[in-house]
């Protein structure tokens, strides 16, 4: 069952909405085809306003990861990044938990991740967002600062475009 908030603050004009993906994206005997694409366009609209748009879900059906599902709904809405808060400062060349030696790589493109086989999102999230152009943006989010960081466009983790 879908979960919609809407809150108003009395200072700005702006409106923040909390939706579950299952409302959004699956059809029920409740729901309506129309009401799915409406949630859809109103999502669009968000991208084309340049907001900032979350969201954290997976696609309800097996064999699809979180990251694979994160790629399809960027590419739905098309959205200009995608942003992978991990528990790393971004991509290594191994794991860096495990590794001291581990490399960082500041910068690195798909077909990099592809080549070398690095397994910080899964083969189709990648392949998804190589092929609609949508960079991902991964970064330590332990350090709280970090997602503030990223959405003002300063330097943080490592993006893989």
């Amino acid at each position: 069952q879908s979960i919609t908030r809407k809150t108003q603050r009395t200072d700005t004009a702006n409106s923040t909405r909390y939706r579950t993906a299952r409302g959004l994206f699956t059809v029920s005997e409740k729901s309506s085809l129309s009401s799915i694409f409406s949630g859809f366009r109103n999502r669009q609209n968000s991208a084309v306003k340049n907001r900032i748009v979350i969201l954290g879900c997976g696609t309800g059906n097996p064999y699809f990861s979180t990251d694979t599902a994160a790629a399809l709904r960027a590419a739905e809405i098309e959205a200009q990044i995608i942003f992978k808060a991990t528990k790393v400062d971004g991509v290594f060349d191994k794991d860096p938990d495990k590794f001291a030696d581990a490399l960082k790589y500041e910068k690195i493109s798909f077909d990099e991740v592809i080549d070398k086989n690095l397994n910080f999102v899964d083969i189709t999230a990648i392949t998804m967002c190589k092929d609609n152009r949508i960079p991902i943006l991964v970064f330590n989010l332990k350090d709280p600062k970090n997602i503030v960081k990223a959405a003002l466009g300063e330097k943080v983790g490592t993006i893989v475009s």
